[in-house]
């Protein structure tokens, strides 16, 4: 038991200190977004597959609207990948056995809007406006054993400012919670013939 802890501890400040290494490149310029086209919908088909192999609960869902499934967006994908996985590993976190953690996407006036939703705990109004601050952790709301490091938020929130976007959320208490943000959609080039 005493190894068994132990070696779940290190694996946690592992993760604590790759996250303040990434944050901290992310605030100094170090990383900067490599922006390609990309679809969105596409990717979180990829990501969802792959948290639903490795959490057997709670459910996933994906909601792609029509229109959306086909857009692009000009984006680095190894970024926007780390955002998605950052809001789920989130959702997951503070949804029980019994919740379901949904990934939308939906495309709004020229751009793709990326909806992150469960139906957990929810969190108190007091503490919505310091869920994106360093190490913030809402008191109650993370199964228990399960806490995460309170930089996961700072890191999504850094990465959507390098790709000129922002991302809000709101919340219920025991009925879950939304993070959102959006892309600019990006048009295909059509060339002109003569």
């Amino acid at each position: 038991n005493y190894l068994q802890n132990a070696w779940r501890h290190c694996g946690k400040l592992n993760r604590l200190v790759s996250q303040l290494f990434e944050l901290a490149k992310l605030d100094s310029g170090e990383i900067k977004p490599d922006p390609e086209p990309i679809n969105l919908g596409e990717l979180v088909h990829d990501i969802v597959q792959e948290y639903g192999m490795k959490h057997s609960e709670p459910r996933f869902e994906i909601k792609i609207a029509p229109g959306a499934e086909i857009s692009l967006v000009n984006a680095d994908p190894g970024m926007i990948e780390r955002v998605l996985e950052n809001l789920l590993d989130n959702a997951i976190r503070h949804t029980g056995k019994e919740g379901s953690v949904s990934l939308g996407l939906s495309r709004i006036n020229g751009s793709l809007l990326v909806e992150v939703t469960d139906t957990g705990r929810g969190i108190p109004p007091e503490d919505l406006p310091h869920v994106f601050d360093r190490y913030f952790q809402s008191n109650g709301t993370a199964q228990p054993d399960d806490k995460g490091s309170g930089l996961g938020l700072s890191i999504a929130r850094r990465i959507l400012e390098l790709h000129g976007s922002a991302i809000q959320v709101r919340s219920t208490i025991n009925q879950g919670t939304t993070f959102t943000f959006s892309l600019p959609v990006q048009e295909p080039a059509f060339s002109s013939r003569k």
